[in-house]
C-alpha cells in the first residue's frame, strides 16, 4: 500500500462534549432516581413516584443521546488521500469508482421567520458508482482543503 498524500483527521469537539455532559447528566439522573425511590419522610408518595419516573426518562434520553454521540464519534474516520484512491476510515476506494462530488449547503432556518437563515453548514457528498455515498461536514472537516486536495489529485 503506497503512502497516504494528504491526511484529514475529523474535529469531534462538539460530540465530545455532547458525549461527556450527556454521560454526567446519565449518572446524576440515575441518583436522583434513587434516591428518590428511597422511602423519604416529608414528602408524599405520589410526588416522589412522578419525580423519579422524570428523572428515570430524563437519564433514558441522555443515555441514549451518549450512545449516538459515541457512535457518531466511532463511525467519522480519518480521510486519506492517495495518487489514485481515497480511504475514509476502514473504506478504500479508488478514483475511478467516484461517480460525483457535490458540496451541499445545509441551510437552519429561524423558527420565528422561515426566510431568515441561522447557520449554513456545507457538505461533502461523494458518491461512489456502487451507490455509497460519503457525505463530510465541513464542522468535522477543513472542507474548502479537502476538497481542493481531492481536486488536484483527481485532476478536475
Amino acid at each position: 500500500m503506497t503512502e497516504a498524500l494528504y491526511t484529514f483527521t475529523p474535529n469531534h469537539s462538539s460530540d465530545q462534549v455532547t458525549f461527556w455532559s450527556s454521560i454526567a447528566i446519565t449518572v446524576v439522573a440515575i441518583f436522583l432516581t434513587v434516591r428518590m425511590l428511597k422511602r423519604q419522610e416529608g414528602m408524599d408518595y405520589n410526588r416522589r413516584m412522578l419525580l423519579a419516573m422524570l428523572f428515570f426518562f430524563g437519564g433514558i434520553i441522555a443515555a441514549g443521546t451518549a450512545f449516538f454521540s459515541g457512535w457518531s464519534m466511532y463511525k467519522q474516520g480519518t480521510v486519506y488521500l492517495y495518487e489514485d484512491a481515497v480511504r475514509i476510515g476502514e473504506e478504500r476506494f479508488a478514483f475511478t469508482d467516484i461517480r460525483r462530488m457535490v458540496v451541499k449547503e445545509d441551510k437552519g432556518q429561524s423558527f420565528v421567520n422561515p426566510q431568515i437563515t441561522t447557520r449554513t453548514t456545507r457538505i461533502l457528498l461523494i458518491e461512489l458508482k456502487n451507490g455509497h455515498v460519503f457525505a463530510l461536514s465541513e464542522e468535522q472537516y477543513p472542507l474548502a482543503d479537502l476538497l481542493g486536495r481531492l481536486k488536484e489529485i483527481k485532476g478536475d
